[in-house]
Order: structure tokens, then C-alpha cells, then sequence
């Protein structure tokens, strides 16, 4: 049997980049849709008595480009940021599609943070009016998810400010500047607010993103302007558990609920 490859986090983040990051994403979309690709629900593992969670999530993709087997196997450690570790962790195996053989073994921590934005990023061009302003961008958070949100939607679609809310502040305006950095090197002209009021934060946004593992609400649909467009995990305010949106059926906005792998409009 073949020596089983390995592919660290050095190199995979020499290798990705956006554009292809978020055209690989949409075309797994568009596989999924056309049914070339077989995508089982996640299982979930929880150690009893705590928030930390295993999740496995197996796949297999038959194109004209290619076949592949894999499987992805995430850990969601919550404590961990209080151990300067990521609170998610990720590897991904990768089988012989004809023999079952383990042939490949990469890190897929920063893939999964890649991916999770770029899968916003694609829901967001096809669903939001094209004809919208891109002016101001606000994110709920200030985690890995929430720089990497604000990454992958400059890329495309370069708005003029982005307003960060957290509940612990100072980490919001450590992640704006971080981020006004970045900007000033690369010679963009966007500007990053930190807020410690999430309705002033979120009340003039074009677009939201909500990056957080909050179990009440966070955002009530009062606050929002009409024509929104929210990109997170959004639940209705009779749900027990994962609301980070306040919002009832007669709302008229566009809201775009990201469960799983599907996206639905509401």
C-alpha cells in the first residue's frame, strides 16, 4: 500500500486563494443541486457533560473533472480560545474512490474557515438584489469566522465600511485594526468600526453576518433596514436554541438561513 500523504496547514495556506476558493465553492453547489455529488447529513458526537463536539461529514463527487472520496472530521471546543487555540479544528481524508484506500491526510482548519465564508460570499451574489448598494457590511463577532468573513466579502464585493460588534469590545476593536492594517497595506480605502451597541451596529448595514455561537437573540428585526441581507444561522424566536436573529413570519426581508448546507429565503 502507498505511503499515505500528508498536507499541513503551512502549505495549505500557501495554495489558497480567494478567487478559486470561491469558485470551487460554488461549483460544489451547483454538483450538490445537480445530484453529481452525494452529501450525507453531518453525524455529531458530544462528549456528555460539556460543549464540545466531533462532527463527521462524508462526501463523494462525480464530475467530468474528477471523482473524489472524502470525508471531513471537525472538533468544536468552545474553551479553547481561553488556550490561544482555535475553537474549531479540522482534518480531511481523502480515499481511493476504487480500492477505499486512505490516500491523503490534510489539515482543514483554515479550509473549513475559507470555505464557510466563500459559501456566504456565493449565497449573497446569487440571492441579494444585484441591483443593491454594497456600502456597509456589519458582523456580529470577532472570531476567526468574523476576520474571515470580512476578508472573503471585500474581496467581492469591496464595501465602504464594515461595523464590528462583540460582546466583549475589545476584541472588536482588536479585530478592526488588525483589519485597517491589512487595508492601508494593500491600498484599499475601506474603513472598520468597532461598536459596543449591536442595534447601532447593525441598523444601516446593507449586508449581515453573524459569526457567533450565541443561544438567544441577538438582532431584532426592528433594527434592520428593509432590504437586508443576512447571512448566518437564523432561527425564529420561538427556537430553543442557536438564535442569533429575532424575526417573525410577517417580517418582509431578505433573510438567507444557512442550516447545514442548504440555503433557504425567507
Amino acid at each position: 500500500m502507498a505511503a499515505i500523504k500528508q498536507i499541513t496547514s503551512e502549505t495549505i495556506c500557501k495554495i489558497l486563494d480567494w478567487k478559486s476558493v470561491i469558485s470551487a465553492v460554488e461549483e460544489a453547489m451547483v454538483n450538490v443541486s445537480e445530484k453529481r455529488a452525494v452529501q450525507n447529513v453531518r453525524s455529531v458526537t458530544q462528549i456528555p457533560k460539556t460543549d464540545n463536539i466531533l462532527f463527521a461529514m462524508p462526501g463523494y463527487v462525480n464530475t467530468d473533472k474528477s471523482t473524489a472520496l472524502g470525508c471531513k472530521l471537525v472538533t468544536l471546543f468552545p474553551s479553547n480560545a481561553q488556550k490561544n487555540l482555535p475553537s474549531i479544528l479540522a482534518n480531511i481524508l481523502l480515499f481511493n474512490e476504487n480500492t477505499g484506500a486512505l490516500e491523503v491526510i490534510m489539515d482543514g482548519t483554515e479550509i473549513t474557515a475559507w470555505r464557510t465564508a466563500a459559501a456566504s460570499v456565493v449565497a449573497t451574489k446569487y440571492i441579494r438584489d444585484v441591483n443593491s448598494q454594497n456600502k456597509t457590511l456589519a458582523i456580529i463577532g470577532a472570531g476567526t469566522q468574523a476576520k474571515i468573513h470580512a476578508i472573503a466579502f471585500q474581496q467581492q464585493f469591496k464595501f465602504v465600511k464594515v461595523h464590528v460588534w462583540n460582546r466583549t469590545h475589545e476584541k472588536a476593536e482588536m479585530l478592526c485594526k488588525e483589519l485597517q492594517c491589512q487595508s492601508t497595506l494593500h491600498g484599499t480605502i475601506e474603513e472598520y468600526i468597532p461598536f459596543q451597541n449591536v442595534e447601532e451596529c447593525v441598523k444601516e448595514a446593507d449586508v449581515i453576518v453573524t459569526t457567533t455561537s450565541a443561544t438567544t437573540p441577538l438582532i431584532h428585526h426592528k433594527w434592520v433596514k428593509p432590504g437586508v441581507h443576512i447571512n448566518g444561522k437564523l432561527w425564529t424566536k420561538s427556537s430553543k436554541n442557536n438564535n442569533r436573529t429575532n424575526s417573525d413570519k410577517n417580517h418582509k426581508l431578505d433573510l438567507i438561513t444557512k442550516l447545514g448546507n442548504s440555503y433557504f429565503s425567507k
